[in-house]
C-alpha cells in the first residue's frame, strides 16, 4: 500500500476503511499526515475558518482508585471533600451551561468502584429525557474500569453505554 496513493484518494473523498486507518497510523510520517489533515480540514472549512462548540465538563465524582501522582482531583472515599454528583446537583449544572449557550456536555470523573455500569446508564438516560443536549463523556480508562468492575467487555460496556 503506497501512502501518499491513499491518502491522495482520501483527500479527493473517499472514505477510508479500518485496515488503511491502521496502515497510515502504524507508516505514515507524522508531518505527511498533518498535511493531509490540514489539506481535508481547509476543504471543511475554507480560509482557515474555526468553529466552536460551547460544552461544559462537568465531574460526576473525584473519587478515584488511580491515585496518579501528577493529579491534585482526586481524593479516598472516605474524605470529606469526596463525592458523587447527585441528581439536583447534575441538573442545575446542565441547565447553568444550557443557559449559557451550551450544546455539550463533557462528563468525566476518578475511577470509583462503587460506579457501576448502571449509575452510568441512570445518568447518561436522565440527562437525555430531560435535555436535547450532546453527552461527549467519559475518557477511555474510565471506560476500562467500568466493564472491569461491572464484569462486561469493552464492546459490551460501549454498547449500553452509547444506548
Amino acid at each position: 500500500m503506497q501512502i501518499s496513493k491513499l491518502l491522495e484518494e482520501i483527500l479527493a473523498g473517499r472514505r477510508m476503511n479500518n485496515e488503511e486507518f491502521a496502515y497510515l497510523y502504524q507508516h505514515a510520517d507524522l508531518l505527511t499526515l498533518g498535511k493531509a489533515a490540514n489539506e481535508a480540514r481547509e476543504k471543511c472549512f475554507p480560509n482557515n475558518m474555526a468553529t466552536f462548540i460551547i460544552d461544559r465538563n462537568i465531574n460526576y465524582t473525584n473519587i478515584c482508585t488511580c491515585q496518579c501522582k501528577f493529579c491534585a482531583f482526586y481524593r479516598h472515599e472516605n474524605d470529606t471533600d469526596a463525592y458523587v454528583i447527585d441528581k439536583n446537583t447534575l441538573f442545575a449544572k446542565i441547565e447553568e451551561a444550557i443557559e449559557l449557550g451550551a450544546s455539550q456536555l463533557m462528563i468525566q470523573g476518578g475511577l470509583n468502584p462503587n460506579l457501576k455500569i448502571d449509575f452510568f446508564e441512570d445518568m447518561f438516560r436522565s440527562i437525555k429525557e430531560r435535555y436535547a443536549i450532546t453527552i461527549h463523556s467519559l475518557t477511555a480508562p474510565e471506560v476500562v474500569y467500568i466493564a472491569q468492575i461491572s464484569n462486561l467487555d469493552i464492546k459490551e460496556t460501549l454498547l449500553r453505554l452509547h444506548k
